[in-house]
Formats: C-alpha cells, structure tokens, sequence
C-alpha cells in the first residue's frame, strides 16, 4: 500500500477566502463528476449512481484502465474515491479544503495500491512520486482555475487585493498581521488594537520622524486619523520572519496619508501580540508640502525607535545572516559565501534590482563606501527565523538618512536568496543620490 499526503496553498485575498473555499468546493464535485481534461489521463467518465447530495458512484477511464469508485461528498471540505471491484489496485484518495491561521489550502492524501504502468499514469504509476506529480497536476489545475475567478473579480476594485507572499513566515504570524489589516482596514479602532500588547513600547515611523510612545498613544493615534481614510487601504505584500519578530512589506493608498507609500516594517512580538513597529519608506516621490506638513523638524527626530537593546529574540540563524551582511556591505566579507546563487537584491529608494550573486557582488564593491547602509552604519536591532527576517540600520553622521532597514529571505541551505532595502533617499544630498544611482548601472 502506497501512502502519500501534500497540500497546494490557495493565493486569495483576504477579503476572498470565504468566497474562495466555495468555489473550490465547487470544482472538486465538478472534478469528481468530470476528470476530463482536469485529471491527466482521463479520457471518460459516468455516473453510475447517485446518492441524493451525499455522493455517487462514478466509472472513469484512465490511462485506458477502467475503475470503478465510490466518491462520498462531506460538504463543503472533503471529496474522497474509494476504489471498489479493483483487485490489486484498491485504495482510496481524499481531496480536501483547509483553512488554518489565515491560509486556504487544497490538501491530498492518498492509500493505494499501484500496478505497474506507464510512468506518469494516474492511477496506476510505476513510481509512488510519479503517482503523486500526476495527482499534483489535477490539484493544481482546481487551484489555478479558483485563483484565475478570484483575480478577474478583484480587477473591478478600486484597489485590487494582492495575494500576500507568506513563504518565508511563521503561520502565526501571518495570522496575526492578516487580523491587523483587516481590523485596519475596516477602520475598528478597538479590534487594531487588540492586536498590540498593552506593553507597546512604540510605534515609529522612521521617515516622518514620529514615535508614539505607549498602548493609548497609538490608540488616540488611531482614533484621530481611522475616521478621514475613506476608502483608504493599508494592506501587506510580503511577510516575512515571525514568530517573535517579522518585517511586512506593505502598502498605504493616499487617502491615508496625503501620498502613495510603500513601506517595509519592522514588527516585534511577544505572546501573539505586537510590542513594536517601525515603519520605513522612501519619500523621494511624496508630495513635499503634504510631507513637510508631516514630518517632524529635524531637531525632535527621535535618537531610538523603542528598541530593547537587552532584547533580541531573533533566531540565531537569522543574527548570524544579518551580521554577516552588514560586514559584506562594509566590504569586510566575502558576499559569495552568504549569497544564493541566484539571489536578487533591491533597494527600494534608489528603484534599482540586481539579479544574480555575481552582479550583487559587482554593485556592492561599487557603494560600500557610499550608501547610507553600508560604511560607518551600525546593526540596531534584528527580528526573524531561519525563514528570514532582517535587521534595522543607523548610518554614520554624514549620510542624509538617519536610519533604514534590510530584510532578507533566507532558502533551505541557510543563503540569502533575497535582499530588499527600505531608507529615505529623500534625505541624501542630490549629489549622493546621483551618484548612488549612477552605481547601479553595471
């Protein structure tokens, strides 16, 4: 008996999920009713029977081979075959809907027997992996139809809903910051902030200079300004880290703010809920009167954005990774030896992205001395897991930018497979910038 279980994430949405798990309801029966052109090798399929809204026997052919099988229907989050008169080849195969810590998966699990056959044969393969790729593909396509409706829905939005990478995160943090948003963006200020620890150190926007101290100041924060967002949005692209510590890649539409904003934050948490945030973008394309009307003055910049120097619950994976990047952009390491080997690296303020270990190795031996990251900064505080993470920055006194923040996905082997830097170019002098971008071109 050859047993096998693997699941396929839905890319939805938030708003969707619901909506989501119904249609993939729907198609798992119409793939049980109908594997035609959905399950590789089906070339028919009857129904023999039916058993009112509980299931049916259905006759399919696949691969030329004739089987017969019970399929029982437990609405809406299980579809399971059971072979019957199938000496030999008997068994049975779940289809199955999950929904766990904000995610929708499609799940398969399977305990059959196999006969030999041609190699990628559905039913019967002559490999348990080629049974399984096979059994993939039909999966896949169910998936791919359901995220296909989803998108052509959205794209009538004002402001269509991207689907959020989480690879890279802990389940539970991608469930708590799917609570944020959606409390955010249904302006709740009660149920934001149930998401924040009364123990809130700060919350800090590193470009605007702001730094609100404590759990009511970020409550009155949100008060004040939840009711003027309209059909405002604030809704994250990537997450990344977890589950003591992530970076968001995030997204606020100008009705929040005055302007477009595209962020990375730094997100502490301790006991499931958020102690610290730090917000970091690049205001080189914010309307300047509406970002003077929000920035503080230099002199009340704050020197620290709420950070426990005692306190670091990153992974040591992770610190290890962030050091060791750090002595790479002082030119003090070997960049070949943290890198994948087709790592991509992006800096959001200069709108530049390298492609490749050897071309990120060629730009970094050009800036080292230059960017605000790199030469005379220092390592502020880490957050992340052997997933990734990332570390905040501050520069030396002759950059512009007082502060930034680098994240970084690590893959299987422990390499960075992606960097990405968020700063405030709009602080660096117009020659520094000029050069900065001159460098990028290789």
């Amino acid at each position: 008996m050859f047993t096998a279980s693997s699941y396929l994430e839905v890319h939805v949405p938030d708003h969707a999920i619901d909506a989501s798990a119904a249609k993939l309801w729907q198609a798992l029966v119409r793939k049980a009713e109908d594997p035609v052109g959905v399950v590789p090798g089906a070339t028919h399929c009857r129904i023999l029977s039916r058993d009112d809204d509980s299931g049916f026997v259905r006759e399919v052919v696949i691969n030329g081979e004739t089987i017969r099988e019970r399929v029982t229907l437990t609405a809406p989050i299980q579809v399971k075959f059971t072979r019957l008169d199938s000496p030999g080849n008997e068994g049975w195969i779940e289809n199955g809907i999950s929904r766990s810590d904000g995610r929708l998966c499609l799940v398969f699990t399977a305990a059959v027997n196999l006969r030999t056959a041609s190699v990628g044969s559905f039913e019967g393969a002559e490999t348990g992996q080629a049974f399984v790729d096979a059994y993939t593909r039909a999966m896949t396509a169910v998936r791919d139809e359901v995220e296909r409706s989803s998108r052509a829905e959205n794209e009538t939005a004002l402001y269509p809903q991207p689907t959020i990478a989480t690879e890279h995160a802990d389940p539970g943090t991608v469930s708590l910051l799917r609570r944020y948003y959606e409390a955010k963006n249904g302006q709740a200020v009660d149920d934001t902030m149930a998401c924040f620890s009364l123990e809130l150190s700060a919350y800090t926007d590193a470009t605007l200079g702001w730094k609100i101290a404590g759990f009511e100041a970020e409550k009155a924060l949100y008060s004040e300004y939840m009711p003027r967002w309209g059909e405002g949005r604030s809704y994250p692209t990537r997450i990344i880290g977890g589950p003591r510590g992530a970076i968001v890649a995030m997204t606020d539409t100008p009705e929040l703010f005055g302007g477009e904003i595209h962020a990375l934050g730094c997100v502490d948490i301790c006991d499931g809920k958020i102690t610290r945030w730090v917000d970091y973008w690049d205001s080189a394309g914010f309307d300047k009167e509406t970002f003077e009307k929000y920035a503080v003055p230099d002199e009340k910049y704050p020197s620290s954005f709420g950070e426990r120097p005692d306190e670091n619950a990153a992974d040591p994976v992770m610190v290890e990774a962030c050091h060791s990047l750090h002595r790479v952009l002082q030119g003090e390491a070997d960049l070949a030896k943290l890198f994948a080997y087709d790592a991509v690296y992006e800096d959001m303020a200069l709108r530049a992205l390298f492609v490749g270990r050897s071309a990120i190795e060629r730009y970094v031996r050009r800036i080292n001395r230059l960017a605000p990251f790199a030469a005379g900064s220092t390592v502020r505080h880490i957050v992340g897991s052997r997933l990734g993470g990332g570390y905040e920055w501050s520069a030396s006194p002759e950059h512009g930018p007082r502060a930034g923040i680098i994240a970084l996905e690590l893959n299987d082997a422990g390499l960075v497979s992606r960097v990405t830097m968020a700063y405030d170019s709009g602080r660096l002098s117009s020659e520094a910038k000029s050069n900065l971008i001159a460098l990028s071109a290789d």
